[in-house]
């Protein structure tokens, strides 16, 4: 045996293993370098859907406070001080019965001698959501004014019913017509609307007072994800809503006053004003949608796709009955069956 030639067999023999196992550990390197991707990926997409659920709490939260740093009534503060207003009558003076002193109109908040108007109520044209299944192709410029609170039954009647001179007759005889009465609910009625039917049209303008934005142009520009006013991807929060207020008394009984319905809502709800709220978030992927100039709408978009995912069937929709058994409560995230869209919507919020 020549010890030169076993000593170089085995010097060879040594370098060969130690490539293999340079190869074993770089295949193990790349392994865990590929599970640590993905690890990061789903811890980023678990903070990035906290994060925006936590900026979804804020802002309800923030709307809760409104009130209590002003008049008591979130509504009063909303409809006062948000820029271009929320719809409905920001002020009127309760009359006191038959035998009081003449009505007070609201006060004249523009200054131009004449009072602030009465608004119009479901399903007037004027108080109709686009999507309001009972009044169609309206346009895009009315947040939904409810005559009753949104899933409660409608313990009295507005307008005369049965004069057709009486001038509340017209849209109440459509309501009739339209929202049939529900086996589930004793007549009369709960108010019937579906969460697609909240008004988003305000999103920017209502951050802004809450000073979450700046400005409604800032929310409308920026897209940084770390603003608050946007979820974790960067897409712009949204906040639909609709009204409860009842309107004016039109009617030709002399006994009544303009007030008529504000008193037997107060006498019958304990209260007579209130808005329902429910923020949302588009998620990561918003096609086939993309922003656009005009916000208009993007708003209306934005709220559409929203909606689509986190409600894919009639099981998960928000309509009147939800107020009692609930779909679902807090904030509720879908992802469509593609695995690539997800959104969040909070369930509606009645303040009042």
């Amino acid at each position: 045996m020549n010890p030169q030639v076993d000593g170089y067999a085995a010097s060879r023999c040594r370098q060969a293993f130690t490539l293999l196992e340079l190869l074993i550990v770089l295949v193990i390197m790349l392994t865990v370098a590929a599970m640590m991707t993905v690890g990061l990926g789903m811890i980023e997409d678990h903070r990035n859907r906290l994060l925006t659920t936590q900026r979804i709490e804020n802002v309800l939260n923030t709307i809760a406070r409104t009130g209590l740093a002003g008049s008591g009534s979130v509504t009063y503060e909303l409809q006062s001080h948000v820029e271009g207003g929320i719809g409905g009558t920001r002020r009127f003076e309760r009359g006191l019965g038959v035998d009081a002193v003449p009505y007070v109109l609201p006060e004249d908040s523009t200054g131009d001698g004449n009072p602030d108007p009465w608004h119009p109520v479901f399903p007037q044209a004027g108080a109709v959501a686009p999507d309001n299944p009972v009044v169609a192709a309206v346009g895009m410029g009315h947040p939904l004014i409810m005559a009753y609170p949104w899933g409660n039954q409608r313990r009295y009647r507005i307008g005369d019913w049965n004069n057709p001179s009486d001038l509340d007759y017209y849209y109440w005889q459509l309501y009739e017509s339209q929202v049939s009465n529900d086996p589930e609910y004793a007549y009369p009625a709960a108010e019937r609307h579906i969460i697609r039917e909240l008004w988003p049209q305000r999103s920017a303008e209502i951050l802004a007072f809450l000073n979450i934005a700046s400005d409604p142009a800032t929310y409308r520009s920026n897209r940084n994800p770390k603003q608050a006013w946007n979820d974790a991807w960067g897409q712009p929060l949204v906040i639909s809503y609709a009204l409860y207020q009842p309107p004016r008394y039109q009617g030709s009984d002399p006994r009544r006053y303009p007030d008529s319905y504000l008193q037997l809502a107060r006498q019958e709800y304990q209260y007579n004003r209130s808005v329902f709220m429910s923020v949302g978030a588009p998620g990561p992927d918003i096609s086939p949608y993309a922003l656009i100039d005009d916000w208009q709408i993007n708003l209306i978009a934005m709220w559409n796709h929203i909606c689509d995912i986190a409600m894919p069937d009639d099981q998960q929709v928000w309509d009147e009955r939800s107020f009692n058994i609930n779909p679902w409560s807090g904030i509720h995230r879908m992802t469509d069956e593609e695995g690539r869209r997800t959104t969040f919507l909070s369930a509606p919020v009645e303040f009042r």
